[in-house]
């Protein structure tokens, strides 16, 4: 019955490597992979991060995990124009079949001025961004006992035998994202509103052998703002959604954010998102997720916990997810080089 399971949740883990991205639920601390265009979106010179996160690990131990790193960094260009450059680095494996996912990009963007004044917080940008990246897909096909490697003569399983699949044990392939993104800010808030297509060369990524099976695109969009309510409390709403065949992923909700020290830009936020998506019984709110954010001057720490409520909760209680993210940026900027930037 054990080995029903995994071969189910292994075939499970496939279709779904195969046919989604990583989404992670902390859009807001992963600007690279929310929009190719935030690459440099902050308002220092040098910003460094990481997020984990682990999902399903009560239904196939040791569950789903992720790891992510990026950097990036914003350069003058021409008057009030920008160039940034970053990168980002992801490994994710899967619990049943030794299933993972190693991928690194390289990021770069130009914010192009519509309108900015030295005497007030009122700006205007347009941003476009691409990335070039390279990704590999391994699977660890040797773990898998199959009914052809039974050696009948002896009345044992013998690993030896040729298992007559046509599955190799990894694939590498190149990839391209293009972003697009427009925000401004004001003395009272901000606004943003931006799109994303990812896998624009629909590389192939079968893990069969002479398999040609393309990596559908992925259409991400965002909309948000930060609006300033009173005694240091603000308003962050905002929607993230990727279509991606027929995969649909929505984030609704919003951050609270609570400035007690000004000066230093030391803040807590919490909030509250609907996750909504696609599932065998049509579309349904498939989770809630509580999060919150410490801002220590330059030093964001994010954490958040989706609750399942899907119809997949219905096989085992508790199988939710965590996320866990780190920001840091540093770097001073001349005073006629700094620009306002929109409030995640």
């Amino acid at each position: 019955m054990k080995s029903t399971i995994a071969v189910i949740l292994f075939l499970f883990s496939i279709a779904t490597i195969s046919a989604q991205d990583v989404i992670f639920s902390q859009f807001y601390s992963t600007p690279h992979f929310t929009n190719s265009a935030f690459t440099g979106l902050f308002e220092n010179k040098y910003r460094v991060g990481t997020n984990v996160k682990s999902q399903w690990y009560n239904i196939q131990k040791p569950g789903f995990n992720t790891v992510s790193v990026f950097g990036d960094m914003r350069f003058s260009a021409f008057k009030n124009d920008y160039f940034s450059a970053g990168f980002t680095l992801l490994n994710d494996n899967t619990g049943a079949g030794n299933l993972s996912y190693s991928y690194g990009q390289l990021s770069f963007s130009y914010f192009k001025n519509l309108h900015s004044s030295r005497y007030s917080r009122k700006t205007h940008y347009l941003l476009i961004g691409t990335q070039l990246g390279y990704g590999n897909r391994y699977f660890g096909k040797n773990i898998f006992s199959f009914g052809i490697q039974f050696d009948k003569n002896k009345q044992i399983y013998d690993p030896n035998i040729p298992d007559g699949e046509k599955l190799i044990n990894g694939k590498s392939y190149l990839d391209i994202n293009l972003g697009l993104a427009y925000y401004f800010t004001h003395k009272e808030g901000s606004f943003y509103a931006g799109i994303n297509i990812s896998h624009i060369n629909r590389p192939n990524i079968s893990l069969l052998e002479n398999g040609n099976y393309k990596l559908t695109p992925r259409f991400s969009g965002i909309l948000g703002g930060d609006f300033n309510l009173d005694k240091g409390f603000a308003l962050l709403p905002a929607l993230f959604f990727n279509l991606q065949g027929s995969h649909n992923h929505f984030l609704l909700g919003s951050h609270l954010r609570y400035e007690y020290y000004e000066r230093d830009n030391n803040a807590f936020r919490i909030g509250g998102w609907v996750r909504l998506t696609d599932s065998i019984d049509g579309f349904e709110v498939s989770g809630i997720v509580i999060s919150s954010v410490i801002e220590l001057n330059s030093l964001n720490i994010g954490l958040s916990y989706d609750f399942s409520t899907s119809s997949i909760s219905k096989i085992e209680y508790y199988n939710n997810s965590f996320e866990l993210s780190v920001i840091y940026k540093w770097g001073k900027i001349p005073i006629s080089q700094v620009i306002s930037c929109p409030r995640f």
